[in-house]
């Protein structure tokens, strides 16, 4: 806290790292939103920090924001020009849990849909010809 009011508001990069490790500390402490609020505010003064990305990823992932969790990894894996492993499985991982997020949704949502006419027909006339 001393370090982001003591930092001059002319260097940017120095106030996003301070912003940055603050959220460590709070990510250590598990409070997510403080987190994703710190790293916020990092990325807001550099755009390309790759270690706020994949922290606010981390704590929107524990906190159940999928999406945001997905955007921030994906930001990461650009600007690291997919060259860093643990990011594209981090990536990979929370796509596959969003994609069961969504399929759940869509699964309570359905409608059930009975089938054409056609379809009936040509199942019951597959019976016409059994022998019993």
């Amino acid at each position: 806290n001393e370090a982001i009011e003591a930092c001059p508001s002319d260097r940017p990069e120095d106030l996003a790292t301070f912003y940055q490790n603050r959220s460590a500390c709070y990510e250590k402490r598990e409070m997510w939103d403080q987190v994703k609020e710190d790293c916020t505010f990092a990325l807001k003064l550099n755009e390309k920090y790759v270690k706020a990305y994949l922290r606010r990823s981390r704590a929107a992932e524990k906190s159940g924001d999928l999406v945001l969790a997905l955007e921030d990894v994906t930001s990461a894996c650009i600007l690291e020009h997919f060259q860093v492993q643990s990011s594209l499985v981090n990536a990979d991982r929370i796509l596959k849990a969003l994609g069961r997020q969504h399929a759940r949704e869509a699964l309570a949502k359905r409608q059930p849909v009975m089938p054409s006419k056609h379809f009936i027909k040509t199942y019951f006339s597959a019976f016409l010809e059994d022998p019993i």
